[in-house]
Order: C-alpha cells, then sequence, then structure tokens
C-alpha cells in the first residue's frame, strides 16, 4: 500500500487535508518539540485526526530544564512527564509501557 508523507504546519492539519483519520499516531519527540503552552492544540489536532477506537504511542523524555542552558531549549526540547501527559490527554486511557532512567 502507498504511503503518503504531508509537510506544513501540524496546527493546520485536518482530516480532510490529510485524507481521513487515522488507526494510529506515532510521536517520537515531536510533542516536546511543542512549545508547553501549545500541547493542548497539539492534542486537539491529534484527536480531530484520530480514529475514536485509535491508539497513540508517545516516545518523550522527562528532564530537569534548569539543569539545560535556556537558550538550548527555545526550540525544544521540553521536558513531559508522565503527569504532563495523563493532563493534556485526560480524555484518554493512558498506559506506560516502559520507562528508563
Amino acid at each position: 500500500e502507498a504511503c503518503s508523507i504531508f509537510e506544513g504546519d501540524w496546527f493546520d492539519a485536518t482530516p480532510e487535508l490529510l485524507g481521513g483519520t487515522f488507526d494510529i499516531v506515532y510521536d517520537c519527540a515531536a510533542l516536546t518539540a511543542v512549545d508547553p503552552s501549545r500541547r493542548t492544540e497539539y492534542v486537539d489536532v491529534l484527536t480531530k485526526l484520530l480514529k475514536r477506537s485509535g491508539w497513540v504511542v508517545i516516545v518523550a523524555a522527562e528532564f530537569d530544564e534548569a539543569s539545560v542552558d535556556a537558550s538550548l531549549l527555545a526550540l525544544g526540547p521540553h521536558s513531559f512527564s508522565e503527569g504532563e501527559v495523563r493532563s493534556v490527554f485526560a480524555d484518554f486511557d493512558v498506559e506506560v509501557v516502559e520507562e528508563s532512567e
């Protein structure tokens, strides 16, 4: 089956633009690159793109941002704790599959 790749602003994504809704979303650090103040907006877009029975798999890092030069964090990544994941994905059943130090 063909695979299509779309490039653009995530916040402009719609099912109509992308050709429908999806069964699964794999987010490998994209959400940690989003400004923390826009995470809820990111999840709102994701929710519209996901089928009701769909799955979201997130790979995210939690770290002490105070220990990192602030200029390096300007464009991300930003720390994303399990509590924050549960907060922005409040309408989802969240399960931690793996954690590592």
